[in-house]
């Protein structure tokens, strides 16, 4: 199996995957098809393009990545699967806390969101301090 990485210079395009292949339809409705399977990156370096849902969740299942361009063609931004962003230990431990330790964390998280809404709300005037 051979990866291809997908340069999308057309502007106003439109990126789907219809019956296992990524189409780009461009604004003059001319159509390509290159099967997902084999599809590694996007870079995308135009402007208007549209992305469906189920292409970019085609991408980043096959663990491929999305490289987003600025109007000076210069690397932006980057949509990469999760798995190349977390760690997976680290995820699968934090998912296994005990309920009693999620309670507490979550009951200190609320907490402390109160007590800094609350000084935001006294320093700007929204509501008084409690006597």
């Amino acid at each position: 199996m051979s990866f291809h990485v997908l340069h999308v210079f057309q502007h106003g395009a439109t990126l789907a995957k219809e019956r296992g292949f990524i189409v780009c339809r461009a604004a003059d409705k001319s159509e390509r098809r290159l099967p997902h399977e084999d599809l590694r990156a996007v870079i995308i370096a135009a402007r208007g393009v549209t992305l469906t849902s189920n292409f970019v969740s085609s991408v980043l299942e096959t663990n491929g990545i999305i490289l987003h361009c600025n109007e000076s063609y210069q690397p932006c931004g980057i949509t990469a699967p999760l798995q190349r962003v977390v760690d997976a230990r680290a995820y699968l431990n934090q998912v296994s806390r005990p309920k009693r330790l999620n309670d507490k964390l979550w009951q200190h998280l609320v907490c402390e969101a109160r007590r800094s809404t609350s000084g935001a709300c006294l320093r700007i005037g929204i509501c008084r301090a409690a006597s």
